[in-house]
């Protein structure tokens, strides 16, 4: 009698424990799609791509509604520059955005599901390969892209100093002491800022700009080295936007002109820009390579 009452109640522990066990992992696995689907709904989303600046020159602007890491790579077949953003949404982007503008031809938005969560993959056709530039001036919600090239061919200059003028410069040959120089006129537009000089001096660069103050914005990136300097509403007189420096670990101050702005990329020969920094100064803005 004893044993059969133990096995009754060893059956009655079974069937009370499937009871209240098994409802609780239909919860959990019927919960599943939620909270997946809730994850999502909190991650940054892309919220608007375009190119609010004119001019061929400007840039591709990709806005979030929040911060996302990112990562870039290019492509040879299509020509496209492809970027990627972790943990993100695509938003309302089904169809390819025409640009049609510089450098840009296309862009299209995709979602993709990777081992680490889902990702915004951004591909965009590209007219040239030529070098990008991202940017986050604004953090990473928002994502700047341009293609900074030269409009005059380094070979052109060969250190020939023309006359100086408010709309002339000049670059120095390969072989000269790293500076780019021009003259300004008196007569110049009052309120008006000019970058008028771009020299090496030891292990900094000097901006020379006449007019005052300037407002400014500069950056470190990687793979391949180099550092930005935007400036803004300054107007350019260097005529060369290649100027060779071979000094203090630089190979090239590349120099690109935009409706509201100044960008100055300084390329690495060797060594990293991690410790560069850039400050404002009387004359301008010096960029000190500790």
């Amino acid at each position: 009698m004893k044993q059969i009452t133990k096995k009754t109640m060893t059956y009655l522990f079974i069937i009370a424990m499937t009871v209240v066990f098994v409802p609780c992992m239909v919860r959990i696995i019927s919960a599943a799609p939620e909270e997946s689907q809730k994850s999502a709904s909190d991650m940054p989303t892309v919220t608007s791509i375009g190119m609010p600046d004119e001019g061929d020159g400007a840039e591709l602007v990709i806005r979030l509604s929040a911060s996302a890491i990112f990562g870039s790579y290019k492509t040879a077949d299509p020509l496209s520059l492809v970027v990627v953003l972790n943990n993100t949404t695509e938003g309302l982007f089904t169809t390819p955005i025409p640009i049609n503008r510089g450098n840009f031809k296309t862009v299209t938005v995709t979602r993709s599901q990777a081992s680490s969560g889902l990702q915004t993959i951004i591909t965009i056709g590209l007219v040239k390969d030529l070098e990008s530039v991202i940017s986050t001036p604004q953090g990473l919600g928002e994502l700047r892209i341009s293609f900074p090239a030269p409009s005059v061919p380094v070979a052109a200059v060969k250190g020939k100093r023309p006359a100086a003028s408010p709309e002339a410069g000049v670059a120095r040959a390969p072989n000269e002491p790293a500076t780019a120089k021009t003259a300004v006129s008196n007569k110049s537009t009052k309120g008006q800022q000019f970058l008028t000089a771009l020299t090496v001096n030891n292990n900094a660069i000097i901006l020379a700009i006449e007019g005052g103050a300037v407002k400014f914005n500069s950056f470190h990136l990687d793979k391949p080295e180099r550092f930005i300097i935007d400036i803004f509403d300054v107007k350019c007189l260097l005529k060369s936007r290649i100027i060779p420096i071979n000094s203090a670990g630089i190979t090239l101050a590349r120099i690109g002109i935009y409706p509201n702005k100044i960008r100055i990329v300084l390329d690495a020969g060797n060594g990293n820009f991690s410790n560069a920094t850039a400050t404002r100064t009387a004359g301008g803005i010096t960029v000190t390579l500790k």
